[in-house]
């Protein structure tokens, strides 16, 4: 049962160093890009600024509501308000602010 548990732990360990590893190699691919993009094609910085702002978003929007609308595994399903068993289950309610 130990040797299971390191074999598991193992696993995360390598799966984390390679998502660091890609995130660095995606962060220095975007720096010199936005260089070349900058110098050589003399573009707006603004512009630059904007079109990564709004891709940003896009991707994000896309990274959490995707998911729920076509889940790889149903069972999976993020635990929402409307579909928990339990109120040990059921997520916070965000307060209103007040003015």
């Amino acid at each position: 049962m130990g040797r299971e548990s390191d074999d598991e732990t193992t696993r995360l360990v390598i799966k984390r160093l390679v998502f660091i590893a890609c995130w660095y190699v995606t962060s220095g691919v975007t720096l010199f890009g936005n260089k070349h993009i900058l110098n050589q094609l003399r573009t707006n910085p603004s512009t630059l600024a904007t079109f990564q702002m709004i891709s940003t978003a896009l991707l994000g929007c896309a990274k959490i509501y995707l998911p729920r609308i076509c889940p790889s595994e149903p069972d999976k399903l993020p635990v929402t308000a409307s579909n928990a068993s339990s109120d040990e289950e059921r997520l916070p309610s965000i307060p209103t602010p007040t003015f």
